[in-house]
């Protein structure tokens, strides 16, 4: 009996050791959640989460990759102070990074100085959103028709940027505005052969699904020689009363542009005769060059020469300026429906309508300049009248052919009525 309860108390420290030993390993540390990735964007406050169970006496520090020690427990080792231990709940030893940069970008280990060592390792991504480099991307430039022009838009941004290449339609701005997408995604659009509708503004814009997109323009200006025309080849004026002529004139750059009679160029010295304006159309590097003469005499009519040049070429236009009270009107015996309308009327404008001769506007004071749609103007009686050339004095003459009949027959019912 005795040497029973000897065995007993021999082995009973042993067993007490073991039992202990047993449940010291049952309850070593252990982390809550495996490995996981974080993904956050620049300038936002990554959280590196590492939950701890059964810690007891043993101690939690975070370390980067390379070993580099950042905290150890709630404190901060690292002289960086956008680096802190939070712990939310007891079991929670959670780095936070604020105002995350792309170099935070890697690897943190969440350890437990057990033997062996635990670790948990968080891989930290940033995101970055668009960027362009303007140092390295194109301006604003300038090119000759039938060139090449090269564009470049140099964008950073993680992942990378897709860039997408635009023109701006209409001249809108920026808030107000309608685009066409062109070329396809990349960072250089390539222009060939350029014409001068491939002027104006072109916009890249960089995005990867990081807000905001961003996005760069640039202008390109395509410079071409001018070019020259005139609404009439002829043009036909009473003595004494006074013209206007005009020229469209198209180029980029506008240039040395001016007016020559018979050869010779026209200079401002005789204001009291000669007038030149200058007009913007509505189409497109296009001005309207006007020349009003007065009191034409003998000597004003002649030919007429607009002529413009800049620094890649020139062009010239002329037309005749006859004396129209030297030329027969024209009989015809061609029957046609005449509608003529009145010339004294309150109105200032009188719309004549004939086959051929569409709504001729007639100021009733005095000649306007020629519009951009190339129509003359024309006054309403022969006080004071300007008449196209040979080329389309017909309508003309028939109008006034028309007039007179419609004045006689007007006369013989009057005489008629009277009787």
């Amino acid at each position: 009996m005795s040497a029973r309860y000897c065995v007993k108390g021999f082995f009973l420290p042993l067993i007490i050791r073991i039992y202990m030993h047993i449940s010291v390993v049952a309850v070593e540390p252990s982390f809550r959640v495996p490995e996981i990735n974080v993904t956050v964007v620049e300038g936002e406050t990554a959280v590196l989460p590492c939950s701890v169970l059964s810690l007891s006496n043993y101690k939690v520090l975070w370390t980067t990759a390379d070993t580099f020690i950042l905290t150890l427990e709630d404190r901060r080792i690292i002289d960086d102070d956008r680096f802190s231990v939070e712990r939310p709940f007891i079991k929670d030893w959670n780095l936070h990074i604020r105002k995350v940069t792309y170099n935070d970008t890697g690897k943190y280990i969440c350890q437990i100085n057990t033997t062996p060592v635990k670790t948990k390792v968080i891989s930290l991504t940033v995101h970055v959103p668009p960027r362009i480099i303007e140092e390295y991307s194109s301006g604003d430039v300038s090119v000759r028709e039938r060139e090449k022009v090269t564009l470049t838009c140099n964008a950073t941004g993680v992942p990378p940027p897709e860039i997408t290449w635009y023109k701006i339609l209409n001249g809108l701005s920026n808030q107000d505005r309608a685009r066409q997408q062109i070329g396809t995604p990349g960072e250089v659009l390539l222009i060939h052969n350029v014409t001068r509708e491939c002027g104006g503004i072109y916009e890249c814009e960089a995005f990867n699904g990081i807000e905001p997109a961003v996005a760069r323009q640039m202008k390109v200006e395509v410079l071409f020689a001018p070019e020259v025309r005139v609404s009439s080849k002829r043009l036909g004026q009473y003595p004494g009363r006074e013209t206007f002529l005009e020229c469209d004139i198209t180029a980029n750059p506008h240039g040395f542009m001016y007016w020559e009679k018979d050869g010779v160029q026209l200079t401002m010295l005789n204001q009291e005769k000669y007038f030149v304006d200058l007009y913007t159309a509505d189409i497109p590097d296009t001005k309207i060059l006007s020349l009003r003469i007065k009191e034409l005499t003998a000597d004003d009519f002649g030919t007429y020469t607009c002529v413009s040049k800049n620094s890649h070429g020139d062009d010239r236009e002329s037309m005749v300026l006859y004396d129209y009270s030297n030329k027969e009107p024209k009989s015809t015996t061609r029957s046609s429906e005449v509608q003529v309308i009145p010339t004294r009327l309150p109105s200032s404008k009188v719309n004549v309508d004939i086959p051929g001769l569409n709504s001729i506007p007639i100021n009733k004071n005095k000649m306007r300049p020629l519009q951009p749609n190339g129509q003359n103007s024309m006054l309403p009686d022969r006080q004071n009248v300007g008449a196209l050339g040979s080329d389309s004095a017909a309508p003309v003459d028939r109008l006034s052919f028309c007039l007179t009949i419609c004045w006689l027959l007007f006369h013989i019912y009057y005489e008629s009525s009277v009787i």
